[in-house]
């Protein structure tokens, strides 16, 4: 099903050339609010215009950081942030010679798979073992600029996982692409898990995921005390129906 490509970045392969690139249905893609190529209907020019204008402020705040990694969560789970981060990456990717790679690291409740509409089995749930392959766990979404690493699995003991010696390593490899490329991580929520603390020392900055009318107060306190020790670039309030406001809509 995978067909081989010709891309160089090959950082953590050890199994294969080249990842792999699955051909998804555009049709689906959008049903599932995921946006990659050119929007069609008014709803989808509005998402797309609101991770455009997303993509603008994380880059701009990234690289006054001098950094190229991102956490991406809300306060609980079903705000929408594997979507967002999904949408951010394909973003970046339509600027020439921009690169982004997505890591799905919600390993307890991962939506990814269902997202893009696939099925493996071996993904960044493997993260923790010895003999990963970013290769064999990732491929290509629309363009050979933007590389997904979706979960194939969920783990009732993630944060084990992320804890592990082997997973602080691929980590810190993940975090050293090239300059020109952008890592974002598709994070566990902030409350009900120790994950996203797991995470934070091979993290630069973060997102935080919100929905109108569902998250309250509350949450966003306690949320931006767990990542206290990251600047917050962006907060994105989702299935807003503020027009004025609106970060994104589906």
């Amino acid at each position: 099903m995978a067909v081989a490509t010709t891309d160089s970045n090959q950082a953590l392969a050890d199994t294969a050339n080249y990842p792999g690139k699955i051909v998804l249905s555009k049709k689906a893609l959008r049903k599932n609010g995921v946006f990659v190529g050119e929007a069609e209907t008014s709803q989808e020019k509005t998402a797309v215009a609101a991770f455009k204008q997303l993509r603008t402020q994380v880059m701009a705040e990234l690289d006054e950081l001098g950094a190229r990694t991102v956490l991406v969560t809300g306060p609980t789970t079903g705000l929408g942030k594997s979507t967002v981060s999904i949408n951010l990456a394909c973003s970046i990717t339509l600027l020439t010679n921009q690169k982004a790679i997505v890591v799905d690291l919600d390993l307890r409740g991962s939506s990814m798979q269902s997202r893009l509409g696939t099925r493996t089995d071996y993904g960044s749930e493997r993260i923790g073992d010895d003999d990963f392959s970013l290769i064999r766990a990732s491929y290509y979404l629309g363009n050979e600029r933007l590389l997904v690493l979706p979960a194939s699995r969920r783990l009732s003991n993630s944060s084990e996982v992320l804890m592990s010696d082997i997973a602080r390593e691929n980590l810190e490899l993940l975090g050293k692409t090239q300059d020109s490329c952008y890592v974002i991580y598709d994070a566990p929520p902030t409350l009900g898990c120790d994950d996203v603390a797991a995470l934070i020392p091979y993290m630069d900055a973060a997102i935080l995921v919100v929905e109108e009318g569902v998250t309250s107060r509350s949450e966003i306190r306690e949320s931006m005390k767990v990542l206290d020790k990251l600047p917050v670039i962006a907060t994105v309030l989702n299935k807003s129906h503020d027009k004025k406001i609106q970060q994104y809509y589906y």
